[in-house]
């Protein structure tokens, strides 16, 4: 069993089912099933010739398909164990771009969202002098604060953040 398929089974239970046709009140995601968003899923089977259906009837190989792009997309298959992980999960919960952003700041350098040889450098001497472990918590402590800073910045979200901050202590058993 791969990697991805480990982690895949570990945020699969996290993310859950389908969150209804009008979404979850307040949610700027909208219609979401197994985590993945209705716009997610328009424009990923657009990009494959495919039309457009409710998200609600995607199909798991499917979700499996949408969670690989973005194990590529955050890089995840470049990271250690347990921090391909924890960024392959922001990746899912907040966008690929955001997942490796978040890992930028933790390593003190540009955070532009993409993880070229400056980041892989910076990851790998972060490892070497603190340790994966020291990392991880840096990670989910900077997640953390990334979900106070989307309450700061937008009140009504505040009713997400016990959920969000369980889905942190829940992956802190992973570290």
């Amino acid at each position: 069993m791969s990697r991805f398929d480990d982690c895949y089974k570990i945020i699969r239970k996290l993310e859950g089912g389908y969150t209804g046709d009008n979404g979850i009140d307040g949610d700027s995601g909208g219609p979401t099933m197994g985590g993945i968003t209705q716009s997610s899923y328009d424009n990923w089977r657009e990009s494959g010739g495919q039309s457009v259906q409710p998200v609600k009837f995607i199909a798991e190989d499917e979700i499996r398909e949408i969670y690989s792009d973005y194990w590529r997309d955050c890089k995840a298959s470049y990271l250690i164990p347990p921090l391909d992980l924890l960024v392959f999960d922001c990746a899912i919960n907040s966008g690929p771009k955001r997942a490796i952003k978040l890992l930028q700041n933790c390593l003190g350098v540009t955070a532009d969202g993409i993880f070229g040889s400056v980041s892989f450098n910076a990851l790998h001497e972060e490892i070497n002098c603190l340790g994966v472990e020291h990392l991880c918590e840096l990670y989910l402590q900077e997640r953390q604060w990334w979900y106070m800073e989307i309450v700061r910045r937008n009140a009504s979200q505040r009713k997400f953040l016990n959920g969000w901050m369980n889905r942190l202590d829940h992956l802190r058993l992973y570290v």
